[in-house]
């Protein structure tokens, strides 16, 4: 890929100008080009289809060489935040909505390191927190209102000792 079609990609990208604006502008040049092409045919259909047929070579080329630069722009914001989230001192953790357990999908280190166990061990288990149903209610609250919250929970270290850990949901909504 060429450098300046990833930094016009780039650009799209940090304007906002999201890829089906990209790609009606194409609908629109294949259309008036059709147009014209035809026209300069005269009517021979082979013609036409040969000419038509390098167009639309030329289009799908560009076409594809864009939404590659969309992609690789997603795959590195992407990349950026998952480095942010994994290099964070603040315990980060996503759990499935699935009741009763609520299973873990993801701890970053800094969750495992507070858990004082390795992240693929915890992946897959239920949030190793005593239940206390003040602290569980504050939870299911701002879930079920899908706002941010704050609470206090413990949990029982393998020692046997108490550990307390502010927690601070954000519900985050799965897109599909």
């Amino acid at each position: 890929m060429s450098l300046a079609k990833l930094r016009v990609g780039m650009t799209h990208a940090r304007i906002g100008l999201t890829p089906k604006w990209y790609v009606g502008a194409f609908r629109k040049y294949l259309s008036d080009m059709l147009q014209a092409i035809w026209t300069a045919a005269e009517g021979d259909f082979d013609t036409f289809q040969q000419a038509a047929n390098a167009l639309i070579k030329v289009v799908m080329l560009d076409l594809g060489l864009t939404t590659d630069t969309y992609i690789h722009a997603d795959k590195r914001a992407i990349a950026l935040r998952d480095r942010a989230i994994e290099s964070s001192v603040n315990g980060v953790f996503i759990a499935a909505a699935t009741p009763p357990h609520y299973p873990l999908t993801y701890v970053n280190a800094a969750f495992s390191r507070i858990l004082e166990q390795p992240q693929e061990a915890v992946i897959g288990q239920s949030c190793p927190c005593i239940r206390d149903d003040n602290s569980f209610d504050v939870i299911r609250t701002v879930i079920a209102e899908g706002r941010d919250g704050y609470t206090m929970l413990s949990r029982q270290r393998p020692d046997g000792s108490l550990q307390w850990l502010e927690l601070f949901p954000a519900p985050v909504h799965d897109e599909a």
